[in-house]
């Protein structure tokens, strides 16, 4: 599947991390309001870590956590307490924020996610997943001419590397089958070095996010990602 532009909702903005806090506020509202607990995916990267600590910081009270089940969507296989460990940068800032989800799961490369596979199973689906871009045109860890990109009917999460190297640590990742069902998928970009890959995918480069499920999907681009769009 590849994005039809007429469908994804871009949305060039001012601040990304404001624009991320009010986008999932609003999302985490409707899902609940169908349906009891919310499933969460959350990813890492210098983007993340600004837009998490705002939305924290900024809906620490008005939101009840404590209905929300946190997952990962990708991780570098290293320690919990390594400086590039997704989970280890959510965890210090929902604990910078004394806020207490639900469940909080890392995704777990010595088990091959089995923790994160069965809460995914137990919600039937994803309510919203956090995706970043790379450079590359990667999403979560699904980098270009890996193996992951190709994987079974029915694989939610598998082990993966980049083979170009640009991208380092092995990899584990939710697959393109349990992003593209998610209900909602959130993409942020920001900075002027993303601008050139930010064409490139709108101008339908062969990508590997170009893959993504266009319905429900959400890019925020502040200015400098977006200054080569034209539009």
């Amino acid at each position: 599947m590849t994005i039809n532009f007429n469908e994804v909702d871009l949305e060039i903005v001012d601040s990304i991390e404001v624009s991320f806090g009010q986008t999932l506020n609003r999302l985490i509202d409707k899902v609940s309001s169908s349906k009891p607990e919310v499933l969460l995916a959350l990813s890492g990267g210098p983007t993340a870590t600004k837009c998490y600590d705002y939305f924290c910081r900024s809906y620490n009270k008005s939101l009840d956590f404590s209905l929300i089940d946190v997952i990962v969507g990708d991780e570098r296989c290293v320690p919990v307490d390594d400086p590039d460990s997704n989970f280890g940068m959510i965890r210090s800032t929902f604990r910078k924020y004394n806020l207490n989800p639900k469940t909080l799961t890392p995704l777990d490369c010595s088990n091959n996610g089995f923790l994160t596979e069965k809460i995914i199973r137990q919600h039937s689906t994803i309510d919203i997943i956090h995706l970043g871009l790379g450079a590359d045109g990667h999403t979560a860890s699904l980098f270009p001419d890996s193996s992951a990109l190709n994987v079974q009917q029915n694989v939610l999460i598998t082990k993966n590397e980049d083979i170009h190297k640009v991208n380092l640590h092995e990899r584990i990742t939710l697959t393109f089958e349990a992003i593209n069902s998610a209900t909602y998928r959130v993409v942020t970009v920001s900075g002027a070095e993303k601008a050139e890959i930010m064409k490139k995918l709108f101008d339908g480069d062969d990508l590997p996010a170009r893959m993504l499920n266009p319905n429900k999907l959400i890019f925020l681009v502040d200015k400098d990602a977006a200054s080569y769009l034209g539009r």
